[in-house]
């Protein structure tokens, strides 16, 4: 029977100077973590997105919940929230539908609107513009 009351967990999976660690280091103790809440009795894990942090911010929900999904057998996985505006719609729904097959299925997905737009601005015009580049020196086209 299911508990009426749910207990989840919020991941960014940031890697912040003071304490910055290697980053396969970082995923793979965060995932151990994530792994072990659910052994706890935790119910779900969400995660956030942001883009072009320098403490590397997750910018890609779906690659992490389905490495989460690979290492949990109960647990429900959410998405908090993903900016749809800079996202290609159909990527999203492909991306949400092959999540489904995963025993859970679908994600619980919310999606954010224009109102963090603001914050991307400058670095959407150097990505437009081909200056941008990634943590590992990488001019994104």
């Amino acid at each position: 029977m299911q508990s009426p009351v749910q207990y989840g967990l919020i991941y960014d999976f940031r890697n912040p100077q003071p304490w910055q660690r290697p980053w396969e280091e970082l995923y793979d103790g965060l995932l151990a973590q994530i792994e072990t809440a659910e052994q706890l009795g935790f119910d779900t894990v969400w995660l956030t997105e942001h883009h072009f942090a320098e403490d590397g911010y997750l910018p890609s929900l779906f690659p992490v919940a389905a490495a989460i999904a690979m290492r949990t057998t109960r647990m429900r996985i959410g998405l908090n929230a993903l900016v749809a505006a800079l996202h290609q719609p159909l990527r999203v729904a492909e991306d949400a539908a092959l999540a489904a097959l995963a025993p859970l299925g679908l994600p619980l997905l919310l999606i954010g609107g224009r109102e963090k737009l603001h914050i991307y601005r400058m670095s959407w015009s150097r990505i437009v513009s081909g200056q941008a580049k990634t943590r590992r020196s990488r001019t994104l086209n």
